[in-house]
């Protein structure tokens, strides 16, 4: 199984940050001052001293749909971008991914139970990450087919605030590559 692991916690106590066959983990009892995150001190300090494996399976359960999201060349572990949404934001806050491709992030906004909004020119990439979502069983977020230059008039965009924005930059000439998403 790839991903991080998570060391062993004691017993009754529960954690944002279980492993990725874990949906919507029950929030812990954060510090009181942590306005950060939903995280207890000693998550925070094994999160803050840890290295993140990125060895993600692409086959089987764990995958989170990659059968599906292969058509883009570069998509992003759901389990990665959980982890890395539960650090910076707390259960129900809002998330943006202006360049979702075919929306890991969102993914791993519905992992963690976190909303989000996505935004990507390619329909395909936005109709991939319904049907993954489907594939999976994850609440849909909000995935618009759009350009990001005109981000602040988008519906679901507009007015809201986000206590997030995750992205990676656009590929440009890569997308007319073909790849398969998986290491060689």
């Amino acid at each position: 199984m790839g991903g991080a692991a998570v060391k062993a916690r004691k017993a009754g106590t529960k954690s944002t940050l279980a492993g990725p066959d874990s949906p919507k983990a029950a929030p812990a009892n954060p510090h009181p001052r942590n306005r950060l995150n939903d995280l207890t001190g000693s998550e925070w300090v094994h999160f803050l001293s840890s290295v993140e494996a990125t060895a993600y399976p692409t086959t089987g359960p764990q995958s989170y749909g990659h059968n599906l999201r292969r058509v883009h060349p570069s998509p992003k572990p759901p389990q990665l971008m959980r982890r890395i949404v539960e650090f910076f934001t707390k259960r129900d806050e809002w998330v943006l991914d202006p360049f979702m491709g075919v929306g890991g992030t969102l993914l791993g906004c519905s992992l963690a139970g976190r909303n989000a909004v996505g935004v990507d020119l390619l329909p395909e990439y936005v109709e991939t990450y319904y049907a993954v979502s489907a594939q999976e069983g994850l609440g849909r977020q909000s995935a618009l087919v759009a350009d990001a230059r005109c981000l602040l008039t988008l519906p679901g965009v507009e007015g809201r605030t986000f206590d997030m924005v995750l992205t990676d930059p656009p590929y440009s000439d890569m997308l007319s590559r073909p790849q398969l998403g998986e290491k060689r």
